[in-house]
């Protein structure tokens, strides 16, 4: 089997203990889990009665437009936070300060906030200076807020990563720095960043359940009204977790193979020069 790439720097000897290592973590957190199922078993948690109202078609259909809600804030956050953080980044990486400044400090206060600080402040303290927010608004913005500073540093390490000499180079051709950015900087810097970006994305998809909060009706807040009233709430939780865990399984399993293209093309590329 070809070892990863973590494991390439590892002699036998280290490789063999991380792999016994693995195995004992596995082992360990296995008999965990099957112990805490046999509690809840025991508690009654696997019950007929307890997971039945889960065959009703209108519960899924209540709990499918709260899924539906969750993908309205995900997208438009993501939208939103890559607009927002490329054009941060390229702030970040400019030669005037007048750019360069603002655009630090926006990444680094936002990323150093909790993002459920910045909805709640959006929500309740804004209205106090006269500007209304929807519950909706208030999740995409301050999401995006602390999405975008992270992914400002996503981009501007892709840029970074270049080669300074392909970036004095369209100088010397007269490319302005605008046109080298947009030409020859960006187009590489993306496929670099691209598998970074979208495993982001799983943060993101995840932070759309902090509308909970401040009482909208996305997919966990939905699962905690079924939970209220079926009074089952923590199975409620259960199928929520797992539909949280399927989503977000699928975009990590995404961000892997856009990771595989990246790394077959680089390969590519270097073999061929």
């Amino acid at each position: 089997m070809t070892p990863s790439a973590l494991e390439r720097d590892y002699g036998p000897r280290a490789r063999r203990n991380a792999h016994i290592a693995s195995l004992i973590a596995s082992a360990v957190i296995t008999a965990a889990l099957l112990y805490a199922g046999y509690l809840f078993s025991q508690a009654g948690g696997f019950a007929a009665n307890k997971w039945s109202p889960f065959l009703s078609l209108n519960l899924w259909k209540f709990l499918g437009a709260g899924l539906v809600e969750t993908f309205k804030i995900a997208i438009v956050d993501a939208v939103l936070s890559v607009v927002v953080g490329a054009i941060v980044a390229l702030g970040q990486v400019s030669k005037h300060r007048s750019l360069r400044w603002p655009a630090i400090v926006y990444s680094e206060c936002f990323r150093g906030l909790p993002t459920l600080l910045l909805i709640l402040f959006m929500y309740f303290a804004f209205p106090a200076f006269g500007i209304n927010v929807s519950a909706y608004w208030a999740v995409v913005i301050g999401s995006a807020a602390y999405n975008s500073a992270v992914l400002s540093n996503v981009f501007k390490a892709g840029i970074l990563s270049l080669d300074r000499g392909q970036v004095e180079a369209s100088y010397s051709i007269g490319l302005t720095e605008w046109e080298t950015m947009r030409l020859i900087v960006a187009p590489q810097a993306f496929q670099r960043m691209l598998p970074s970006v979208v495993a982001q994305m799983v943060v993101l998809f995840k932070d759309s359940s902090l509308g909970f909060f401040i009482g909208y009706e996305e997919l966990l807040r939905r699962t905690q009204i079924i939970g209220a009233f079926s009074e089952n709430l923590i199975q409620s939780y259960m199928v929520a977790g797992l539909l949280y865990f399927v989503l977000c399984y699928a975009i990590s399993r995404f961000a892997r193979v856009l990771e595989r293209t990246n790394v077959s093309k680089g390969g590519t590329v270097a073999a061929t020069t």
